[in-house]
Order: C-alpha cells, then sequence, then structure tokens
C-alpha cells in the first residue's frame, strides 16, 4: 500500500511539475476551484494538460470554461475539433465553438470562421461572409487574418484584384509580427 501512494504521489508531481504547476497542492486547488466553476482555473488546467498532450483533459477543460464564457477556452475547444486532438474531428461542432469565441472578443476564433467560410469547412462556402471575419481577425491585430486578406486581394481569386489593398494587409499584417506578411510587404516597396 505504501508504494502505491508513493507511486501515486510521484506521479502527481511529475505531472504537476510538467504542467508548469510546481506542485501538486496547486495542481489540485486549481481542479477543485474549476470544479466550483473558476474560469480562470479551468483554463490554466486546459492550457497545461495541453502542453503534456494529454488533449481528452485538456478538452475537458476547456469545455468547462467555455461553458462558463470563457472565449479562448471556446477558441481553443473549436480548434481541438478542427484537429481532432482530444475529440472526434468534427468541423460543424469547431465552427460552433469558433463561433460563441469570436462573438465573445477572441480574434483569433473570428479569424478561424473566416477560413472555414472560406474554403467551406462545416459551413457552405461564403466569400463575403470569409472576407467579414478575416477583416475582424485583422482588426484584432491577428497578423494571419491580415496577411490571408492581402493574399484576396493580391491574387484576385474570389474578389478584384487590387494591389493597393493587399498592400495595405499585408503592411497591417507585418506590424502585428506575421513574418509572412513582412515577407509580402516587402515585394510591394
Amino acid at each position: 500500500m505504501k508504494y502505491i501512494k508513493l507511486a501515486i504521489t510521484m506521479f502527481l508531481f511529475a505531472a504537476s511539475a510538467s504542467y508548469g504547476i510546481t506542485d501538486a497542492q496547486k495542481l489540485n486547488e486549481l481542479e477543485m476551484a474549476c470544479m466550483n466553476d473558476d474560469v480562470a482555473s479551468c483554463s490554466k488546467l486546459g492550457v497545461a494538460h495541453t502542453k503534456v498532450m494529454d488533449f481528452k483533459k485538456a478538452a475537458f477543460y476547456f469545455e468547462k470554461a467555455c461553458s462558463l464564457n470563457d472565449e479562448k477556452a471556446c477558441t481553443n475547444l473549436g480548434a481541438m475539433y478542427r484537429m481532432g486532438h482530444g475529440v472526434d474531428h468534427d468541423d460543424k461542432i469547431a465552427f460552433e465553438y469558433f463561433e460563441k469565441g469570436c462573438d465573445n472578443g477572441d480574434f483569433f476564433a473570428c479569424t478561424n470562421i473566416g477560413a472555414m467560410y472560406s474554403k467551406g469547412d462545416g459551413v457552405d462556402v461564403d466569400v463575403e461572409k470569409a472576407l467579414e471575419y478575416y477583416e475582424i481577425g485583422c482588426s484584432g491585430e491577428v497578423g494571419v487574418a491580415c496577411a490571408t486578406l492581402g493574399n484576396i486581394y493580391k491574387d484576385g481569386a474570389s474578389v478584384k484584384k487590387d494591389p493597393e489593398r493587399a498592400k495595405k494587409y499585408f503592411e497591417k499584417s507585418c506590424h502585428y509580427g506575421h513574418q509572412y506578411g513582412c515577407e509580402e510587404y516587402s515585394k510591394f516597396k
């Protein structure tokens, strides 16, 4: 029996250290707080479990945090459904979680919705809605959203080609730290 207790104690210590949480007591406190609807604790646990690639537990904690209206947790859960990490791959469910994240102010979620409308993943292709959601993401300083808009206007595949508009979006993307946006913007100089 004492060997089992020792093994459990060693496991909790190893797990908590790898989660970025330095002691088992802190991990236990976060779990208790999460079960009492503390959204920050649920989110921290979701991130911690993602870091050690325990996606099933991460999904559990992100779902709990999302139900408590944590927009980033909703976005993270949407990404998990999109990739099939810890949950079955399901673009329709991913879209619903991205929508909830976007509605609550997460600009990465809005960018993901733009991508889904652009590709028709889980929803019908809708170029206007894709542009609308990419624009929301770009306005929230998501560099990849701005770079995507830059590409759309540079290529003119789904909208009228507009090099000046493309340049503007690539410049914004670069300003927000997106390397590809910087590379594309430099081509306009």
